[in-house]
């Protein structure tokens, strides 16, 4: 590792000269320089260099009298000593001073080298376990946060859904929003198709009174530009540059407006700002505030269907509690296997049908997995896989559009292969894509509605399940490659052979491998959570 700087004391001009100039330079090192012990206690003191080469014998004093006074002093600088008189008694000594090596002169350069090599071995090594042991506590920590804030937004998603009372939802947003990304501002804008303009509903953050407009254009704003383009589209000021100007009257150091979208349709926009300093949105504040809203389009959609309906519609009240129930349900869980069995146990019972099963996007995104079927056609299909594109299943993939067919012997897009390898007769299909984050990840379907034909209203109401089924899914994918992330790291503590401790600010040991267990004589459980010093 070239950079050490060495400190060479020494009153020949000759080892001076051999050393600083011709040998340590070649090898990257950064020499410094003494002619006298005083010299060269100085220069340690004030240099802290990460090696000395000393002489034995000074003009002011012994090598060994420097190196007492170096210890007195608390020095921890590994020391090799050069001597032309050396003898048993005085490396006996100069070892028992905590000395690392020893040269005796004349020396040649590769002696020296190889010297200077064993003397930084230990240094470095420590050097090395310390930044291992840093970078290993970042990743914990990173990794701890990650998990609780898919909690924290698991919870916020399970509530907010749960809630029909659109100012609670409003408020939840915007608290939830603020916190994940600790912004300073969160407001919330719902679009007025009438107006084709979209009206401020709610704000939170410090300058409040900063909002001194309630509309803003769909087609000439930035939040409106979001709705369009169905993105996240995030605006930055650049350094010593005026800020974003939102509206007259409002300006920003960074914004984020995040569609809340309902399937293919615009309700409103999650809007983030930072007014007082500039602050770039990460991938993961991004895809954390995408989730949340949504959370906020389902929540507010169903409160606004809620609030509207009357008695006429009260049986329409009832199957959005129960769709309630569904994302509250789903929500709940970061297990995938739970959250697909309930779905499907749900939508067989909802629908009244034959069949119920769901598909999930592979990692390529070129192939669809089955995941779960309701019927004894499961084991069946294990593990069949369709290409994009392939069958009804595969077309509502393909164009994340929903299909509705009540006689597929006539649709050209029915694939028959699938009832022919099963015995099941398929004579109707109804079929969603499941999107999260503006990509679709699977889909559901539903299989020969008992009481008569699928209609245009189980298409909305399947729809709606597939809301927060979708973002359930993506929230148990993303949870379990963290957990896989943290498996990794556990994986690499205990592949250390060095002790090593991950501690929290407060110095509480959060993991350690076991040979730090071992340093403690505890069990590595027993040791999380205490104090390490």
């Amino acid at each position: 590792m070239a950079g050490e700087r060495i400190l060479v004391i020494d009153d020949s001009k000759q080892v001076i000269s051999f050393l600083a100039q011709q040998v340590l330079p070649t090898l990257g090192y950064a020499p410094l320089i003494a002619t006298t012990g005083r010299k060269g206690l100085e220069v340690a003191t004030r240099e802290s260099p990460d090696l000395i080469l000393l002489d034995l014998n000074l003009p002011d004093m012994s090598g060994l009298d420097l190196l007492r006074k170096l210890n007195q002093q608390g020095g921890r600088t590994p020391v090799i000593l050069m001597t032309a008189y050396g003898s048993e008694q005085v490396a006996v000594e100069a070892f028992r001073l905590g000395v690392r090596d020893y040269l005796t002169k004349p020396f040649e350069a590769q002696e020296v080298i190889d010297a200077i090599e064993r003397a930084l071995a230990e240094p470095r090594l420590r050097q090395d376990r310390s930044q291992l042991s840093e970078e290993l506590r970042r990743a914990n920590q990173a990794l701890q946060r990650q998990v609780q804030q898919i909690i924290t937004l698991s919870n916020i998603g399970r509530t907010i859904t749960a809630t029909l009372d659109v100012n609670q939802v409003l408020e939840q947003v915007m608290d939830a929003a603020i916190f994940l990304c600790r912004a300073e501002e969160a407001t919330i804008w719902l679009l007025d198709e009438k107006s084709k303009t979209l009206m401020l509903v709610a704000e939170k953050g410090q300058q409040q009174e900063g909002f001194v407009f309630s509309r803003l254009p769909m087609a000439d704003s930035l939040a409106g530009e979001a709705i369009r383009t169905r993105r996240p589209l995030q605006r930055v000021a650049a350094h010593n540059r005026p800020p974003i100007k939102i509206k007259t009257g409002y300006l920003v150091q960074s914004v984020l407006y995040l569609p809340m979208m309902l399937q293919e349709r615009g309700i409103g926009v999650l809007a983030v700002a930072y007014r007082t300093q500039p602050h770039v949105f990460s991938e993961w504040e991004q895809f954390l505030l995408g989730t949340l809203a949504d959370y906020a389009a389902i929540a507010v959609e169903n409160a606004r269907l809620y609030q509207q309906t009357d008695k006429a519609l009260s049986q329409r009240l009832r199957e959005l509690t129960a769709l309630n129930d569904v994302a509250r349900t789903v929500n709940a869980s970061l297990d995938l296997d739970r959250i697909l069995q309930h779905v499907i146990e749900v939508v067989q019972e909802m629908f009244d049908v034959e069949s119920a099963s769901v598909w999930l996007m592979d990692s390529d995104r070129k192939r669809l997995l089955f995941a779960i079927s309701a019927d004894v056609t499961a084991a069946m299909l294990y593990p069949m896989e369709l290409p994009l594109g392939r069958g009804i299943v595969g077309y509502v993939a393909q164009h994340a559009q929903p299909v509705l067919s009540n006689d597929v012997r006539q649709d050209p897009r029915f694939y028959e292969q699938l009832d022919a390898l099963t015995g099941f007769e398929t004579r109707s299909i109804l079929a969603v894509p499941l999107v999260a984050r503006q990509q679709v990840i699977g889909v559901i379907e539903l299989l020969n509605r008992r009481s008569g034909s699928f209609t245009q209203d189980d298409l909305e109401r399947l729809e709606a399940i597939a809301g927060p089924v979708a973002v359930a899914v993506d929230n148990a994918r993303l949870f379990a490659q963290v957990e896989r992330e943290r498996a990794t790291l556990r994986a690499m503590l205990d592949n250390a052979l060095n002790p090593m401790f991950i501690c929290n600010d407060g110095g509480e040991i959060l993991m350690l491998n076991p040979a730090a267990a071992s340093v403690l004589s505890v069990s590595p459980r027993e040791a999380v959570g205490r104090p390490l010093v």
